[in-house]
């Protein structure tokens, strides 16, 4: 008997102090203390405050009278943080204040985008698709392509609306480097899907911009890229040459690493450190043995000094990332 109230009286322990790590709970005498953290200057007592506030366990009432100064905050990082407390105690009408921000061309970029980003956190689909209209009338660039990515990282382009995957590709078309370069980063995550548009990127003019199309179909595993990629080894431009000869060598189709290799061993000093350069470029990812012994040849006998110490350059490179990638023993040979 004695040991059922000793084990009773340790789990009622074990029970309370797991309570209380979880819910911080918040007595009404307290009220007054978080009011004045929530007053204090610094950012971090603030932050404090409002995460007790967030386990306290308290009504929707009582939460709303503690966060009042919070959410007219000219912080917007307390701000929002306020509003997810406010969502999570069962506070729906934030969100209206949210999208009239979002809708006010006074607001800035920075907040828009930080509101953005806390309505993708929610990963509520109905609030994420109240974004649609907007994006229409957004005239800020930045601020219109974080809504198209939040808006896409839960809608198929497939079903998307024509006019919606329009703006995509004007902006692949005639956007600035930074902004072609933030579409691509959304669009990878439609995997097959997005091809019709990587193809865009693929005839861009700017080498991030195309080495970055390229990049994003190079991890899309399930794809046959043989069809797609296949005809720019045959391009003029040597990036488009580079890079897709590289991604079908890594595919299995070793041969096409010979639009690399023979560009090494090329007569023209020009060509020999565009393709080693391109190399650096891939440096870490795969493929390296496939030209190591090239390079290592061209660093030892090449008849202009820079090439052999950009090959050098290669090879040191090599020797301190890429080797540690290898099992331990392939770096005994």
């Amino acid at each position: 008997m004695k040991n059922i109230i000793f084990y009773t009286i340790l789990f009622f322990l074990i029970w309370h102090c797991s309570i209380n790590q979880v819910f911080a709970f918040i007595d009404k005498g307290d009220f007054d203390e978080i009011k004045r953290q929530l007053n204090e200057e610094d950012f971090q007592t603030k932050i404090q405050a409002m995460r007790k506030i967030q386990k306290s366990g308290l009504s929707l009432e009582d939460v709303s009278q503690l966060l009042e100064t919070a959410v007219s905050s000219d912080d917007i990082r307390i701000q929002l943080f306020a509003f997810r407390i406010l969502y999570e105690h069962g506070d729906k009408s934030i969100i209206d204040q949210l999208f009239s921000y979002l809708s006010d061309p006074l607001v800035g970029q920075n907040t828009k985008l930080r509101i953005i980003y806390f309505i993708k956190g929610l990963k509520d689909e109905s609030i994420i698709y109240r974004l649609k209209p907007l994006i229409f009338d957004e005239q800020d660039d930045i601020v219109r392509i974080g809504m198209l990515n939040v808006f896409f990282s839960i809608t198929p382009l497939e079903s998307a609306e024509e006019k919606l995957v329009q703006i995509i590709k004007t902006y692949l078309k005639e956007g600035s480097r930074e902004n072609k370069l933030k579409i691509l980063d959304f669009i990878s995550g439609q995997r097959e899907n997005a091809i019709p548009l990587l193809k865009i990127a693929f005839d861009d003019e700017d080498m991030l911009v195309k080495e970055k199309a390229f990049d994003t179909i190079s991890h899309m595993d399930t794809v046959d890229v043989s069809k797609i990629i296949g005809p720019y080894v045959k391009k003029k431009d040597k990036v488009s040459v580079y890079n897709a000869a590289f991604i079908l060598g890594m595919r299995g189709e070793k041969s096409y690493f010979r639009f690399i290799t023979n560009d090494l061993q090329s007569k023209d000093k020009a060509v020999r450190g565009g393709a080693i350069d391109f190399l650096f470029r891939r440096l870490g990812k795969g493929g390296e043995e496939a030209f190591l012994k090239i390079i290592k040849r061209i660093s030892e006998g090449d008849e202009d000094e820079e090439i052999r110490e950009k090959a050098a350059q290669y090879i040191k490179y090599w020797n301190q990332i890429g080797r540690s990638s290898l099992p331990l023993n392939r770096q005994k040979e």
